[in-house]
């Protein structure tokens, strides 16, 4: 799903096990919850067992307003933190859904009465902070050691004593790996944050990773009292590449000045044409259309392009428009 404040659920039954009418995905889905068999309201004023996704969404929508309830200040991003770092692993969901397990209503409600830690903010930089090094563009390209900037809040009813955070990284061929990830924090009040301000975790990305490579940060802080809270966070490693051409007239084949060149794909954006009618596009992984238009020109038409490798010669050539048209005196 495009937005990041959806709680995806499967349902599951009283054993356990995964509905046979649901759908689920080790990426699309986040977790299950009782779905089979619930016994429900029904028109008529009346009660009836009722099975389906339909039943195990609403003890999730549920367990979200309890922990509203009892933490009105938490944000939609810490009430789902706490609902997927909660449930209950069940080995028969391995790899089925994203959290491996089902809610865990009394878990995800601790937060009311004890410390509960969130991530708050993580931040990648490839330069520009203490021991990042790259091209400071912001992207996280191969070959660069990337400083991560993390914000932890304590949501929970009591404050967090004596806190210290490991970070470990879950990367395909172990292209991402740990340069620095033990921090300790000491105590984080309730409500209280804090971050790594001038020590950031560090992270080392090998040169020649192939890209688009997407790896999962994991940091685990726990506090003196035995208590443990877990939060991840995706990112991509994505390669630079430039797409390059001209746009030029047919009628002389001269450059055309002041073109206007639109991309879409993974991003979508615009330049103009230098004056002998050239551009230069810098964009990461994926496949993008190009199109040239042009005042009194003929719209091009579009042309892929998929990136890497950088793609040179991607050369537009306008017709005259045979209709002009001038303002009237």
């Amino acid at each position: 799903y495009d937005s990041p404040n959806i709680i995806s659920v499967a349902a599951s039954d009283h054993r356990d096990a995964l509905a046979s009418f649901t759908n689920y995905g080790a990426t699309t889905v986040d977790l299950a919850a009782p779905g089979v068999s619930i016994y429900s309201t029904s028109p008529g004023n009346g009660y009836r067992s009722l099975s389906g996704t339909s039943m195990a969404c609403p003890h999730v929508a549920g367990a979200c307003a309890l922990i509203k309830s009892a933490r009105p200040a938490m944000n939609w991003a810490e009430i789902k933190d706490s609902i997927l770092n909660n449930v209950n692993g069940v080995a028969g969901m391995n790899g089925k859904v994203l959290k491996n397990g089902r809610l865990n209503v009394a878990r995800s409600l601790i937060i009311a009465t004890e410390p509960y830690v969130t991530l708050n903010a993580i931040s990648p930089s490839d330069g520009g902070q203490p021991g990042s090094s790259g091209n400071g563009d912001g992207i996280l390209n191969p070959g660069e050691d990337i400083a991560l900037g993390v914000t932890l809040k304590n949501v929970g009813a009591q404050p967090a004593l004596g806190t210290s955070t490991t970070m470990t990284v879950t990367s395909s061929g172990n292209q991402v790996t740990v340069l620095q990830g033990n921090k300790t924090w000491g105590d984080i009040p309730v409500n209280g944050t804090v971050n790594t301000g001038a020590t950031p975790f560090l992270l080392r990305i090998a040169p020649g990773t192939p890209t688009p490579h997407s790896f999962t940060i994991r940091l685990v802080t726990t506090d003196g009292s035995g208590g443990s809270w877990t939060s991840e966070a995706q990112m991509t490693v994505l390669t630079n590449s430039t797409i390059s051409g001209r746009v030029t007239a047919v009628t002389g084949g001269g450059g055309i000045s002041g073109a206007l060149i639109l991309y879409s794909g993974p991003s979508s954006g615009s330049t103009l044409t230098d004056s002998d009618g050239t551009y230069s596009l810098n964009l990461t992984d994926g496949v993008y259309e190009i199109r040239a238009s042009a005042a009194g020109y003929n719209p091009s038409s579009a042309t892929s392009v998929t990136v890497p490798p950088n793609a040179t010669a991607v050369d537009f050539s306008l017709g005259r428009s045979r209709v002009q048209v001038s303002p009237g005196s």
